[in-house]
C-alpha cells in the first residue's frame, strides 16, 4: 500500500484537475473500483497502466507513484 500521505496528495490533485472516478475509468478502460482503490491507496496503479493515467489526468509519473519514481525535484518541475 502506499503511504497515506502519497494518495491524499493524489486524489487532490485529481480533485484540482475535476475528474471523476468514473471519467478516468471509463478513458483508462479499468472499473471505477478500480479508480477509487487507486485514489485511497488501496490499489497501485499498475507500472504497464502510468502512462495512461498520466496522459488522462495530466499528472507526472511521480505524482501518481511517487513509490516508483520519487518526488519530483523543484528543477523537473520548471523544466515541465
Amino acid at each position: 500500500m502506499l503511504d497515506k500521505a502519497d494518495m491524499r496528495a493524489l486524489d487532490e490533485l485529481l480533485k484540482r484537475k475535476v475528474l471523476t472516478s468514473r471519467q478516468i475509468a471509463e478513458e483508462a478502460g479499468v472499473s471505477t473500483e478500480t479508480v477509487r482503490l487507486w485514489r485511497s491507496g488501496k490499489r497501485k496503479i499498475a507500472v504497464g497502466r502510468l502512462g495512461q493515467v498520466a496522459r488522462i489526468t495530466g499528472l507526472t509519473l511521480h505524482d501518481l507513484r511517487p513509490d516508483v519514481f520519487g518526488p519530483e525535484t523543484t528543477q523537473e518541475r520548471g523544466a515541465a
